[in-house]
């Protein structure tokens, strides 16, 4: 695993193996309010098949989604890694 890729799970390493615990409570509430991206792209199937509706209510969700991960992948293609 290159650098570039690595650097969040470093993080959270080196916040347990200081015992900064504050930091260590924001890595996890971070972790886990990624994690909630799974769960909505998973529910907008969900919902979308019991009423069109719903399903069209989550659309702007997955349209930020889209825009962060292209933005977030942007960025770190531009980002300059030494190596």
């Amino acid at each position: 695993m290159g650098a570039e890729r690595g650097t969040f799970g470093l993080a959270g390493w080196l916040a347990v193996s200081f015992a900064a615990a504050a930091a260590l409570a924001t890595f996890g509430a971070q972790l886990g309010l990624n994690a909630l991206w799974a769960v909505i792209l998973a529910v907008v199937p969900l919902f979308w098949r019991e009423d069109w509706r719903a399903g069209a209510l989550m659309m702007p969700y997955l349209v930020w989604f889209g825009f962060a991960s292209c933005l977030n992948f942007a960025l770190w293609r531009l980002i300059d890694v030494p190596r």
